[in-house]
């Protein structure tokens, strides 16, 4: 009960707050791909139980797109690899190398169907590779912040990855939550800034 109103509380003052940034980011999606802003994605949720999870379009399905935007690819394989047909609008990678592609996924939050902080958003598929650990992976919401990102890294494994999962569900505890989310804002602004010094280089170059 704890964690569900933190992550309703959390959800929506976010979603009032960030709702002009959610329209035109809306509004520039539906610009570049000529379609529907949102795009949804079955995953597996807390007991099993299926959910939408949502994002902003950031690709387009096409054959001849020639792989535009490797950088914004490499950002984006780090959480999901994407199939080998899909290609980032201008706006998408831009959204997917800030994380803002991500955004919507606070509508689940408020509906129930993930937390503010939690394991990585699984497919039925993927949910098969853990076996029989999976259990702990279905003990907790999955969340748009996620353990694992605190550490720069995703873990190597899936073995790697079900033991973070495990740790996670075993050991839940607010302040753990709010720790997690005070260590990814700091390591999302030190990634900011290495972007902006490396821009910044390349441009005296």
């Amino acid at each position: 009960m704890v964690k569900r109103g933190f992550d309703l509380g959390s959800a929506s003052l976010a979603l009032v707050l960030v709702s002009p940034l959610f329209l035109l980011i809306c509004v520039l999606v539906m610009i570049a791909v000529g379609r529907p802003a949102l795009q949804a994605h079955q995953r597996v949720g807390r007991g099993g139980r299926t959910f939408n999870c949502l994002e902003f379009r950031a690709t387009v399905d096409t054959q001849d797109c020639g792989r535009s935007n490797p950088t914004a690819l490499a950002v984006l394989a780090r959480d999901r690899p994407p199939g080998p047909d899909l290609c980032f609008t201008p706006v998408g990678a831009v959204l997917v190398k800030l994380g803002l592609h991500k955004l919507p996924q606070l509508i689940n939050v408020f509906r129930g169907d993930m937390s503010i902080v939690g394991p990585n958003p699984l497919t039925p598929a993927e949910l098969k590779m853990f076996g029989d650990a999976a259990e702990f992976y279905l003990k907790s919401r999955p969340g748009l912040v996620r353990p694992h990102q605190i550490s720069g890294s995703a873990p190597a494994s899936y073995a790697d990855w079900m033991a973070l999962e495990r740790h996670y569900a075993e050991n839940w505890s607010l302040v753990a939550d709010l720790r997690v989310i005070v260590k990814t804002v700091s390591t999302s602004r030190v990634a900011a800034r290495e972007r902006t010094k490396r821009t910044v280089g390349t441009r005296g170059l």
